[in-house]
C-alpha cells in the first residue's frame, strides 16, 4: 500500500542550490529496514531535499550560516559558514571540543576562511557549496546512525567533521582541535550520554 500523503511546509533544497520555504504536497516516507523502522535519511522528491527532520537549533544553524554570508562575505554558504552557524545557534558544542580551545580565536579563523570583500544583502537566494551539500545529506545518516529521527546541531557538527578536508577542518586544526577525540565527544553528545 503506497504511504499517505502529507501537506505541510518544507524547508527544501531546490535544485540543489536555494533553500526556501515552500508548501506542497509531498509523499510520506517509507520506513527503512535497515534503520530500525525509522523514515528515509532525507526525503528526496525529484531534485528536492526536505529538511523536516531538522530540530529548530539544526534550522536556526542554517539560518545563521545564511546570515554569515552576508555578514563576512562569500558567494555561497561554505562549510565554515556552516560550522559558525553550528557554534552560534548551539553554543553547547564549543566545550565539547578536546583539548578545550579559545571559542572566539576559532570563530576568527573561520570568518578570516570565507571572509570577502563583496556583501551579499539577505535579500539574495544564495547556494550551498559542495561541502555544505555533501554534510547536508550526511547530517540525517548520522542521526539515524544513533538511531534519532531528529537532527540536532550536533548532527550536524558532526557531518561537517566527516567531509574531506576543508577550510572549516583545517580551523578546527589550526585551533589545536584533536578532530578524532572532538568527534567522540560530540557523537556521546548526540547519543544523550555526557
Amino acid at each position: 500500500m503506497a504511504p499517505l500523503s502529507q501537506s505541510t511546509g518544507y524547508l527544501l533544497w531546490r535544485q540543489g542550490q536555494k533553500v526556501r520555504w515552500l508548501s506542497e504536497t509531498i509523499p510520506a516516507a517509507e520506513p527503512r529496514p535497515e534503520s530500525g523502522g525509522l523514515p528515509p535519511s532525507a526525503e528526496l522528491v525529484g531534485q528536492h531535499l526536505a529538511l523536516n527532520r531538522y530540530t529548530g537549533p539544526a534550522r536556526l544553524a542554517l539560518f545563521h550560516a545564511r546570515a554569515g554570508v552576508s555578514e563576512h562575505g562569500g558567494t555561497a554558504i561554505a562549510d565554515a559558514h556552516l560550522l559558525l552557524g553550528i557554534l552560534k545557534a548551539a553554543p553547547e558544542l564549543g566545550p565539547l571540543m578536546r583539548p578545550t580551545v579559545n571559542i572566539q580565536r576559532l570563530s576568527e579563523c573561520l570568518v578570516g576562511a570565507v571572509a570577502a570583500p563583496t556583501l551579499l544583502p539577505t535579500s539574495v537566494d544564495v547556494p550551498f557549496d559542495p561541502a555544505v551539500k555533501a554534510a547536508l545529506l550526511e547530517a540525517p545518516r548520522v542521526a539515524d546512525r544513533f538511531g534519532q529521527f531528529d537532527m540536532t546541531p550536533a548532527h550536524l557538527f558532526l557531518a561537517v567533521l566527516e567531509q574531506p578536508p576543508s577550510a572549516a577542518a583545517e580551523c578546527l586544526r589550526s585551533a589545536g582541535i584533536d578532530l578524532a577525540t572532538t568527534t567522540e565527544a560530540v557523537a556521546a553528545f548526540a547519543r544523550g550520554g555526557p
